[in-house]
């Protein structure tokens, strides 16, 4: 799948678990932050309503520590659109 700017506005969040049967909700506690663009993460491996949850940080953040974000993630985002400095 591609990304791209179109595509829509990448959002960087905690992924949350949910439990319906329980109606739950928890975020692991050694989780990475995951960007998400429309609902689906950039790893393919999550997708969430990104409008629901306010685990959001900001991309700056994501830049001074990358170590708290998804390897993949991270990898796809700033290919895609991080800006030429």
């Amino acid at each position: 799948m591609k990304y791209s700017v179109e595509s829509g506005f990448p959002v960087w969040q905690l992924h949350v678990k949910q439990n319906n049967k329980t109606d739950h909700d928890w975020i692991h506690p050694n989780a990475k932050y995951h960007c998400f663009c429309s609902g689906k993460s950039l790893c393919e491996k999550y997708g969430q309503d990104t409008d629901y949850f306010e685990t959001d940080i900001s991309s700056g953040e994501i830049l001074s520590r990358p170590d708290i974000a998804c390897k993949i993630c991270y990898r796809r985002w700033k290919k895609e659109f991080q800006p030429i400095m």
